[in-house]
């Protein structure tokens, strides 16, 4: 009985099955809303089976009216019977028919690419079908309304972008400036060709590469002069139509400063720079009033010989005289306030003498500058002060020698104060030892305190001819010799000598 139920079940679950996958029909959908996008990008034109099924091995096409956009069948892409417009730029995704998934991809629209596109899908020998709707629409290429105005010696940006913004460094996108009939500035495959570039602008202009993937086209022209004042035109290329947009330039004189001259001064240094051999040494110069000269020309020279060389934003130095290369150096982030100064490294008795600062393209009668430069050598420097005087003006003597000095002078100072030391100390010693010992008087008596009281002034030194007699016992006298001698030890010693 039970194994009756389970046979019966089963039996009905295979044929609920069964009856399942007949009745579900596969479908295929596209989307609803129209697409829309702009010329030379890339988009998506959706579309996909439902229940998912494999269509890998299946014909899949894509057409627009009555042209082959793209065929896809028995598992690989058909080139050959697709429309030449559209030639290497469709594909499907390969791991989503799998899931079936149809989905178009048209690279670098064109506007000629707006349109109704179907969608198909073969099984056996039935084709189910969806449709999509594409418009490609130019972007515009925005200038400026208002003009630019720039002062001689500046760096200027001329705005232009694309409205929608839209990835200008995309292939076969070609951004061009131009003035009057001269090629300014010219990018195409994401890179800068300006080998048809007018001479007058060489080296003077950029883009912003790094802003040219939001539609950003803007250029800079760096040290503007009257000359460049007119009329710019930016232009887009999209698959040869073109998008232009307009900007104008004025110049503008700068304003007249405070000594109404109107112009700018190159200062150098009134007074001569010293240095001694081998140190570094800066060597003054600087734009009165204060102006920005980081997109000028900055020439150091040495009589006729170059120093330093500054121009087109950077340092130049091909043309440096030999015997200052890897020497010099300026003050690059000084330079936006005028300050030229030129810094000169390990500097020689041949570096001195006058230099020049010299500003070619200022627009003043003063574009130069003069700078006298004396070199000295380490012992020969007047201004040079003693070790231990902060006002000598003398040579300072080496440490080492004034040790030597003063050992030779301490040595015989200190011998002599040893030796008055030690006769003090003699002398006051023996004067002790013969107030307290018996001098022998002529009638053979002992002279004793009452002789010493009786003539103080009496010479201390012994008679010659007379001995000393040693005493045994010197009792009585000891007391009253030590206080004496107490009393007297303050007196100084009369020495005769």
């Amino acid at each position: 009985m039970m194994m009756f139920k389970l046979l019966f079940w089963t039996g009905c679950y295979s044929l609920l099955s069964v009856t399942e996958q007949v009745t579900a029909e596969t479908g295929i959908f596209c989307s609803s809303e129209p697409v829309e996008s702009i010329c030379n990008s890339s988009i998506v034109l959706q579309c996909h089976l439902e229940p998912q099924q494999d269509a890998t091995d299946n014909t899949v096409k894509w057409t627009q009216q009555s042209d082959v956009v793209h065929i896809h069948k028995g598992g690989k892409d058909i080139p050959g019977e697709q429309m030449e417009t559209f030639e290497g730029r469709t594909s499907l995704f390969s791991e989503g028919l799998r899931k079936g998934n149809l989905s178009l991809q048209l690279s670098s629209l064109k506007l000629s690419d707006s349109g109704r596109y179907k969608c198909s899908f073969q099984d056996d020998s039935e084709e189910k079908s969806c449709y999509v709707n594409l418009s490609v629409s130019e972007f515009e290429v925005i200038g400026s309304p208002e003009p630019v105005t720039a002062e001689s010696g500046q760096d200027v940006v001329l705005p232009c972008h694309l409205d929608p913004p839209f990835d200008a460094t995309t292939q076969n996108i070609a951004v061009e400036w131009r003035w009057n009939n001269s090629m300014v500035h010219k990018h195409r495959s994401q890179a800068d060709n300006n080998d048809a570039q007018d001479l007058r602008f060489k080296g003077r202009t950029s883009l912003f590469h790094d802003k040219m993937t939001n539609g950003n086209i803007s250029l800079k022209l760096h040290n503007v002069t009257q000359e460049d004042e007119g009329k710019y035109t930016c232009a887009v290329n999209c698959n040869g139509r073109l998008q232009m947009g307009n900007i104008t330039l004025k110049f503008e004189l700068k304003e007249e400063n405070s000594n109404q001259t109107g112009e700018y001064k190159v200062i150098g240094s009134s007074e001569p720079v010293t240095a001694e051999s081998g140190q570094d040494v800066v060597l003054p110069c600087h734009l009165d009033p204060p102006f920005d000269v980081t997109s000028l020309t900055v020439e150091w020279r040495w009589n006729n010989d170059k120093v330093h060389v500054y121009q087109n934003l950077g340092d130049d130095n091909e043309d440096q005289d030999q015997r200052f290369k890897n020497r010099t150096s300026l003050f690059h982030d000084e330079m936006i306030h005028g300050n030229i100064s030129l810094k000169l490294r390990n500097v020689s008795e041949e570096d001195a003498g006058i230099y020049t600062c010299f500003v070619p393209k200022l627009n003043s009668q003063v574009k130069k500058g003069n700078i006298v430069l004396k070199v000295v050598l380490k012992d020969e420097d007047p201004n040079k002060k003693g070790i231990n005087d902060p006002d000598s003006t003398q040579t300072p003597t080496s440490p080492y020698l004034t040790d030597l000095i003063g050992l030779v002078i301490g040595l015989p100072v200190a011998a002599v104060l040893v030796l008055i030391v030690g006769l003090v100390y003699y002398k006051r010693r023996h004067s002790r030892q013969r107030r307290s010992d018996p001098v022998p008087n002529q009638d053979g008596s002992c002279a004793g305190q009452n002789s010493l009281q009786a003539d103080p002034q009496a010479d201390p030194e012994p008679h010659e001819g007379i001995e000393m007699l040693p005493t045994e016992d010197h009792g009585a006298h000891d007391g009253q010799d030590g206080q004496q001698d107490n009393n007297q030890e303050e007196e100084p010693l009369n020495d005769p000598n």
